[in-house]
């Protein structure tokens, strides 16, 4: 339809009836679709959500790994007997820097025990108990290293005394649970 040959207020009035058709057409059609923007931007948000779920969890479980390495890696370095510095005569070199007093060694200890009750919350169970028990392992050679108690009057394991080597095997496992535990869900997926 030519608008030149007609006259200007039909042009007008078919300007005027185009625009209210355009204004009622995109009134309707967002209407229309304005539920499914609101169930598209609830779904974005949702998946934005998880991803920073599973990002926060990646993050949790790493720093477990790191820490679970950490403590394998105290448990494995060993010490001498544990000593306090007053046993030590004053002037003996001859012990270098293997001997590491018990109070430190306690206080590492605490340190451990500290960060791991700071990751378990944001682990998953199966996830928190192996980070448990991974410092329960080294609360145990801990305590055997630092015992007062001469070793030929402890308990022995046969009868139910603990033994350090199963503790250490139970670390080197717990961490080693851990670190595939993290390669799985927060390598293998990417």
């Amino acid at each position: 339809m030519e608008i030149e040959k007609r006259p200007w207020h039909v042009a007008v009035a078919l300007t005027v009836v185009m625009s209210i058709a355009t204004t009622i057409g995109t009134s309707a059609s967002s209407y229309l679709l304005l539920g499914a923007k609101m169930r598209e931007e609830t779904e974005r948000a949702a998946v934005e959500l998880r991803a920073k779920g599973s990002q926060l969890a990646c993050e949790k479980l790493q720093a477990s790994v790191t820490l679970a390495a950490e403590i394998n890696f105290s448990a494995d370095r060993g010490y001498l007997n544990a000593i306090r510095l007053s046993d030590i005569p004053v002037g003996n070199t001859s012990l270098g820097g293997l001997a590491v007093p018990t109070a430190q060694i306690n206080a590492e200890q605490l340190e451990f025990e500290r960060r791991a009750s700071e990751l378990i919350p944001f682990l998953a169970e199966s996830e928190a108990e192996i980070l448990n028990r991974t410092t329960l392992h080294h609360y145990v050679v801990t305590s055997l290293r630092t015992s007062e108690v001469p070793l030929d009057q402890r308990v022995p394991p046969r009868e139910g005394g603990f033994d350090a080597n199963t503790e250490l095997i139970g670390i080197r496992d717990g961490a080693a649970r851990l670190a595939d535990a993290y390669r799985i869900a927060c390598t293998e997926q990417l």
